[in-house]
């Protein structure tokens, strides 16, 4: 569907899967690619390690309690996108920069 209706850049935002990830798709028929951005746990997440099969997934898969930071600056024509997944003390554990 949005590669017939060709919308301005967009992602997609999800949670409750206590882990974490980003997802990014590239597609011939957009001029961006879709990211699709998880977090949660940041009350429990899952208690052993184990490996969820994403493709797709851009960096590590995220099991500790996090929480997701989205940061964009306006300030060009095109947007940047900063995609953040924190937790307890600063800890950082993602970070993925985007400039749309």
């Amino acid at each position: 569907m949005i590669e017939n209706i060709k919308p301005a850049p967009t992602l997609f935002i999800s949670g409750d899967r206590h882990i974490a990830e980003l997802s990014k798709l590239e597609s011939d028929q957009l001029l961006y690619p879709l990211y699709d951005f998880t977090s949660s746990g940041l009350t429990h997440t899952w208690s052993h390690s184990s490996e969820e099969h994403n493709s797709l997934r851009e960096g590590e898969l995220i099991i500790q309690k996090n929480y997701g930071v989205l940061e964009i600056d306006w300030k060009n024509n095109s947007p940047k996108v900063t995609f953040l997944i924190k937790g307890n003390e600063g800890a950082e554990y993602l970070r993925h920069v985007y400039q749309y």
